[in-house]
């Protein structure tokens, strides 16, 4: 969180990858039954990223491995792309 409104503060382009993220701050009342007997938290942190992505307006998301860690998922924004033949050049 800091890291990303640090960034939008310098107007500088961002990317982070997001790994614990308590409940409540993103959504209001976290992402219920993810955390039941049984369940995989790996939906919940994946909902809980696009909560980010939402919040901070990610421009682009990519994925590691995850036999390198569970947490896979960047989120990357604060380039602004003004149209979407700009964004398609760049991606």
């Amino acid at each position: 969180r800091r890291v990303i409104e640090g960034a939008r503060f310098a107007e500088a382009a961002w990317g982070v990858m997001p790994c614990c993220i308590r409940d409540g701050i993103y959504l209001n009342c976290g992402v219920k039954g993810a955390k039941a007997k049984g369940n995989d938290d790996d939906l919940r942190h994946a909902v809980m990223c696009g909560a980010v992505a939402a919040t901070y307006s990610a421009e682009r998301l990519n994925c590691i491995d995850r036999r390198i860690t569970n947490r896979n998922l960047f989120l990357f924004g604060g380039v602004g792309f003004g149209t979407r033949e700009e964004y398609l050049r760049c991606c």
